[in-house]
């Protein structure tokens, strides 16, 4: 971390993070969240105040100082989730509030649903073009379970198997990207073909068999390369790894 980041974390109080938080720049709230001192008091907050906000930035943030925390909460304050989770009209509010339940050893069956509706929430950060999300912790049970938590109930460790799943990732995007592409360019061809009844062109009828043709072509070699990188995939890491799935949950 440069020293000017590090001088920016110090000085950063609960007043800056609100502000920021209000202006709607989450980019800097997750990055400086991670080393700010979340203490009782603020916990207090967030359990008092921040969630019964009016803005939805407000009780975001509050419940992201609850999901980041350890703290214990006192059954009292773990009904007063249970009951924001259930009826909050922002989703993110309540995707964090399940994340703050679940971290704190909640596996009910509201807490699971809700942590699934996140994972398959559009809107929510679960696209991304990194596969894994950071090193091994096998070794260190309780920081695997707190990583779950955060991530949805899933954690890819950074390793063998973890850059394998990347290369995959990359190439489910580009199937994704190439299955665009040649819908617009069949339609395209198909636009010419029919206009060639109207126009009585006949380059553009031979443009548009050539470009059927290419697309096809192009189309059948990214899906054999497609089935290919999966079964090369499959030799290399274990069978259980999420990496040997043909289409992965982060699309």
């Amino acid at each position: 971390m440069s020293e000017n980041n590090k001088e920016k974390i110090d000085e950063l109080t609960f007043e800056g993070l609100l502000a920021l938080a209000k202006n709607e720049d989450w980019d800097a709230v997750d990055k400086l969240i991670k080393e700010f001192n979340i203490t009782r008091k603020i916990i207090d907050w967030a359990l008092n105040t921040g969630i019964f906000d009016e803005d939805n930035n407000v009780r975001d943030l509050a419940t992201t100082f609850l999901d980041n925390s350890d703290i214990d909460l006192k059954e009292t304050e773990i009904t007063i989730l249970k009951d924001i989770m259930k009826k909050d009209i922002y989703n993110i509010v309540q995707f964090r509030t399940a994340i703050a339940l679940y971290k704190r050893g909640d596996r009910s069956t509201e807490v699971e649903e809700m942590m699934q509706k996140a994972k398959d929430d559009p809107n929510s950060s679960d696209f991304s073009l990194m596969w894994c999300d950071g090193p091994s912790l096998a070794s260190q049970p309780e920081l695997l379970a707190a990583a779950k938590a955060k991530n949805g109930g899933r954690y890819t460790a950074c390793d063998f198997a973890g850059a394998v799943g990347q290369i995959q990732h990359l190439m489910n995007i580009a199937v994704i990207l190439g299955v665009l592409v040649a819908i617009i360019l069949f339609s395209y061809a198909g636009y010419l073909m029919i206009s060639v009844s109207f126009t009585g062109k006949q380059d553009d009828l031979k443009k548009a068999k050539d470009i059927f043709q290419k697309v096809t072509w192009g189309f059948i070699i990214m899906l054999v390369a497609w089935f290919a990188v999966y079964q090369i995939i499959a030799w290399l890491v274990p069978t259980n790894s999420p990496a040997t799935t043909l289409l992965d949950q982060r699309l």
